[in-house]
């Protein structure tokens, strides 16, 4: 995606992320996944939610990335990149 056009980059399953125009000076690799909810990281990030009850038989989880045309992490500022309604 270019940082400075923007975009949307959708994955199989509907899920998407927006990079608004200018939001980085160039070009994105942006890629989407759904980790397994049975990860450290996940169930560390549900137990640190005490005030949320997990969705039970649907994995709602999204792990987006963002890198830069020679593979270097990028973040673009956060007011810029939005997840659109599915």
């Amino acid at each position: 995606v270019s940082g400075s056009a923007g975009g949307t980059v959708t994955n199989a399953d509907g899920t998407g992320i927006k990079i608004t125009p200018g939001a980085y000076a160039g070009c994105l690799v942006l890629s989407i996944d759904t980790p397994d909810e049975d990860l450290a990281d996940i169930m560390e990030a549900d137990r640190n939610t005490p005030r949320t009850t997990p969705v039970s038989g649907v994995n709602l989880r999204r792990s987006f990335t963002a890198r830069d045309s020679a593979t270097a992490p990028a973040r673009p500022a956060d007011k810029y990149m939005t997840m659109p309604a599915l």
